[in-house]
């Protein structure tokens, strides 16, 4: 206070000793800095162009897969494939990203033979081409959920996304009840990985002596691998 507002400055006579209190206590601590910018990077986003549900135009949008909800993220879906002459199936998935998104690379898988095994749906699909069979596809949002939480260690589109699995009848769903024990995909999203040449460059690096020195060396060359 004295060094920035001295006696000579204009602002003297508002910021000084007595008309400005300054302690530790009116402060927020490293913890709550912490926390306070987690909560702000891991809440969804509020903005407009967010919480747009649909991006076609007002004409079209009667043809959108999701009955207008197309732009939504972490999401439950469900698809029926209706086979003609046939009982229908049904498939569960999920996806962090817009459903939009995830339902194009699905129409992807099935169009592109490469890719027939990349789902059980998609191989569901290949299989009635195969066979010159025509069906319908009608898709569905089952569920919202969040994604993994690094503070909570919880996922629960993942939790979500088994308990349809669970709950689906056995003789018309595609997945398979291997899925249930399947690890979380979106866990190492928010891992610092370090690959092996890392390790080998940070081996060869002679280290500065201090723990705060050695911790800014160790970010400095993980982050410019």
């Amino acid at each position: 206070m004295d060094r920035h507002f001295p006696h000579t400055s204009q602002l003297h006579k508002i910021f000084n000793r007595n008309t400005v209190k300054l302690s530790y206590s009116c402060m927020d601590n490293l913890a709550t800095i912490i926390n306070a910018h987690n909560k702000r990077i891991l809440r969804p986003d509020n903005t407009p162009a967010a919480t747009r549900e649909c991006n076609r135009p007002k004409k079209s949008k009667d043809n959108c897969p999701l009955n207008g909800k197309c732009l939504i993220k972490n999401i439950i879906y469900k698809a029926i494939i209706t086979p003609d002459n046939s009982q229908p199936k049904q498939y569960i998935g999920l996806t962090s990203t817009t459903s939009k998104e995830r339902l194009g690379n699905h129409n992807h898988s099935f169009k592109a033979r490469s890719k027939s095994n990349e789902t059980e749906l998609s191989k569901f699909i290949w299989k009635l081409k195969d066979q010159n069979t025509n069906f319908s596809i009608k898709w569905s949002i089952l569920q919202k959920a969040s994604p993994y939480n690094p503070a909570t260690k919880r996922c629960n589109l993942c939790l979500s996304e088994k308990y349809h699995i669970l709950i689906s009848p056995k003789n018309i769903t595609l997945n398979k009840r291997s899925e249930l024990i399947s690890n979380c995909r979106h866990r190492a999203k928010n891992k610092l990985s370090v690959s092996n040449t890392t390790y080998a460059t940070l081996l060869a690096t002679p280290l500065v002596a201090g723990p705060l020195n050695f911790c800014n060396q160790l970010l400095y060359i993980v982050c410019n691998q």
